[in-house]
């Protein structure tokens, strides 16, 4: 807290230098605050066993700390309500009530406008086992569709920029979930193996150069559910999406 302190007074004695000599203070991002609930209600909304999404910012000043930068709901009623950010610049908790959406203030970003870069990125939880069902990666395809879906029908792409550079997923109705993506770590040049044991047989998959197996779903093993072996445990595991 006390960092974020003395971030915000930095800003106020910047402020007055810039009134000082006639200039408007720093522009900074914002949204509606109905639009960044939507945004924070359909992210916050996934079935966390099968999908996780991340929503946070990081500032093209390596040297601010992504702690110091922090959202401000700037309601009339209830003068200003800081959202901290964590040690990774993550949005935690998003403050949700029907009164606030019915006021529908600004929410600003306390940083100049084009300074930052809002990121949405998503991964799967790891298997716990080596071992584990095909439907399990389809459940999580399913969750990342069905986030795709909510999201481009509550959120244009074009008008939630304000709150900065973005980059990452989700927010767009164009993107298609092929399948998943498997990181493994790149372990003495060995490449790891993936392996489905069908009734008709066992299609494995290797690792390429870089570690990742990308596996297309293939929706006729879906009522089989047929066993998944990989030869070692991932790093990442992630929703194919794509344009």
């Amino acid at each position: 807290m006390k960092t974020v302190i003395l971030a915000a007074a930095a800003m106020l004695a910047a402020g007055s230098i810039a009134l000082a000599a006639g200039d408007k203070p720093p522009a900074l991002p914002s949204i509606p605050y109905q639009m960044a609930d939507d945004i924070w209600q359909c992210v916050n909304g996934v079935d966390k066993s099968k999908l996780e999404v991340h929503l946070g910012f990081s500032s093209t000043n390596r040297a601010l700390h992504p702690a110091d930068i922090y959202l401000t709901i700037q309601t009339a009623t209830k003068g200003a309500i800081t959202v901290p950010l964590d040690t990774n610049g993550e949005v935690i908790d998003f403050p949700h009530t029907e009164a606030l959406r019915r006021e529908n203030p600004t929410v600003t970003v306390n940083q100049p406008a084009g300074s930052l870069n809002f990121t949405v990125w998503c991964h799967m939880p790891l298997p716990e086992d080596l071992t584990f069902p095909y439907r399990r990666l389809a459940d999580g395809v399913a969750e990342t569709r069905g986030v795709i879906e909510k999201t481009a029908d509550k959120i244009a792409r074009p008008r939630y920029i304000g709150w900065g550079n973005y980059a990452g997923w989700l927010f767009s109705p164009k993107l298609k979930v092929p399948g998943v993506i498997f990181e493994f770590p790149n372990s003495n040049g060995r490449r790891a193996t993936l392996e489905i044991r069908t009734v008709t047989g066992t299609k494995t998959f290797r690792a390429d150069a870089g570690g990742k197996i990308k596996l297309k779903l293939d929706k006729s093993l879906l009522s089989e559910n047929p066993e998944v072996k990989i030869s070692e445990k991932p790093r990442g595991l992630y929703p194919d999406v794509r344009f």
